[in-house]
């Protein structure tokens, strides 16, 4: 599900898509048709891809409603994207990591397999996902997680918002960042 490997897996369900017979591809197809195809499939694809794994992490319900084959909440320009979605799972044949995620948390961390200790280390940004990750392993075990602080005023502005995760508000004040 990285963007660099998903976008072959776009290409091919474009090619499949376009190549049907269904209406909601019409104008992926009008868009697909002239002289400039090769490329303009191509930069689809990669588009495509960009935007499976921003949803994956901006908005994971979007991607569980697609999953469950509901389209309801999206608009109908937009529906392409849901039935590359769905083509790409079914040939991948796992969801992205925040859908897994989310089975992980609904079920609890108490029985992964991992040390009793675990250091998170480089992560420059954190989607809720991952933080309620963080805090559900940092129940059962020792999580530390070391940020680089690029300048002054992005240490300020974080610090500031530090209590609304209770995690990182609780390392902020062990002063792990």
């Amino acid at each position: 599900w990285l963007p660099a490997a998903l976008q072959w897996h776009c290409l091919r369900a474009v090619d499949d898509l376009v190549n049907g017979d269904d209406d909601a591809f019409v104008g992926l197809r009008h868009h697909l048709r002239d002289g400039t195809r090769e490329a303009r499939r191509i930069a689809v694809a990669r588009e495509a891809a960009q935007l499976l794994d921003n949803y994956a992490t901006q908005r994971p319900e979007l991607l569980l409603a697609w999953q469950a084959g509901d389209d309801s909440q999206t608009p109908a320009e937009h529906v392409w994207q849901a039935a590359v979605f769905r083509h790409v799972l079914a040939q991948v044949g796992i969801a992205p990591w925040p859908l897994r995620v989310r089975d992980v948390l609904a079920t609890g961390v108490g029985d992964v397999d991992l040390p009793r200790r675990l250091a998170v280390v480089g992560v420059t940004r954190y989607g809720s996902l991952d933080l309620q990750l963080l805090e559900a392993l940092a129940r059962d075990r020792e999580v530390a997680v070391l940020m680089v602080e690029h300048s002054p005023g992005h240490a300020a502005n974080r610090h500031e918002h530090m209590d609304q995760n209770q995690l990182v508000a609780t390392l902020a004040d062990e002063e792990l960042f």
